[in-house]
């Protein structure tokens, strides 16, 4: 394995398995040839310093996890995660078949709702959103989500640390 450079920021492919990405450092509870770091990602934290990633890929992993620690998993993923780190999450999309296939999946899948538990800023046209205020997790922008409700969901979040970037109305502030 080589040696994390926090100062550099590192590409995490969290639940990687056989099929890490080239350039990517791999966690995985699985000893595989190509795993850099053995460990569950559900045993929180993670054996990772705060502030390492400038990216963090969850591909087809979220939706293997006991739903009672979601929450902690994804304020693991905001405290590995670099200010503006980007996180990438591909998932079955709610109640399609790729969700149900698999014996190992601990829930049908997820929705486009589902991002905006972490999310503080006000919905389109200003409302409150009311579904971030449930848990007021650390806060993760979406930055877009796209769907096909027989296939997957994809969703592109923000780590953000700034609470600056919050502002009064939850805007981004430039």
């Amino acid at each position: 394995m080589r040696p994390l450079d926090a100062h550099k920021g590192i590409k995490l492919d969290v639940g990687c398995g056989a099929s890490k990405q080239d350039g990517w450092v791999g966690l995985d509870r699985r000893k595989l040839d190509c795993v850099d770091i053995v460990h569950d990602m559900e045993d929180t934290p993670w054996p990772l310093e705060a502030d390492i990633a400038n990216v963090i890929l969850c591909s087809h992993i979220l939706e293997h996890i006991d739903p009672r620690n979601f929450l902690r998993v994804m304020s693991e993923i905001h405290r590995v995660g670099k200010h503006f780190c980007q996180v990438q999450i591909s998932t079955p999309y709610a109640g399609s078949f790729g969700a149900y296939q698999d014996p190992t999946h601990t829930r049908p899948g997820f929705n486009e709702a589902t991002w905006m538990y972490f999310d503080p800023r006000p919905l389109p046209g200003g409302q409150p959103n009311h579904l971030y205020r449930i848990y007021t997790p650390p806060p993760l922008f979406v930055e877009r989500v796209n769907w096909d409700v027989g296939g997957n969901i994809e969703v592109l979040m923000r780590v953000i640390k700034d609470k600056k970037l919050l502002g009064g109305n939850g805007a981004i502030q430039k």
